[in-house]
């Protein structure tokens, strides 16, 4: 189950409760994330965004903070938008008006393929599926929209 996304903009912004898990398939190691994410306007005058992951992650070896930015810029459709590495570098397109959307990203030498669900208004949920001779990852994600 899914909803439409007519503003994906307005429907990113704000703060939200992040749960991940992460399994490498290989080994099997077992992971987790916990965190938040906010995503907010880089100026009152741009159009760009800037997504913060910022939490505790677990993982065979570790456990401690961890943090991720995105850049995130319009693309002239009020229903899509460019997610975009910190540093500028392409990442993928997001399209959420169907309440769901699949999209890949090659980062050589594996392919990392997501499946993004608009589940409500307050939960968004994507998962990665990353395949290669280096990894073989899922990596599932929940954000939950703080009130």
């Amino acid at each position: 189950m899914s909803i439409h996304v007519s503003r994906l903009r307005d429907y990113l912004c704000g703060e939200w409760q992040m749960e991940r898990t992460m399994l490498d398939r290989r080994t099997p190691a077992h992971g987790s994330f916990h965190g938040v994410v906010s995503v907010i306007g880089k100026s009152p005058a741009s159009p760009m965004l800037h997504w913060q992951e910022a939490g505790t992650m677990t993982w065979p070896g570790y456990e401690g903070p961890a943090s991720r930015s995105y850049r995130i810029e319009p693309t002239g459709d009020a229903r899509v938008l460019e997610v975009m590495f910190a540093d500028g570098r392409p990442f993928h397109q997001l399209d959420l008006r169907n309440g769901q959307w699949r999209t890949s990203h090659h980062c050589s030498p594996d392919m990392y393929q997501v499946a993004y669900t608009a589940v409500s208004a307050v939960r968004l949920d994507y998962d990665w599926e990353v395949h290669g001779p280096a990894k073989d990852l899922l990596i599932r994600t929940s954000l939950q929209r703080k009130r």
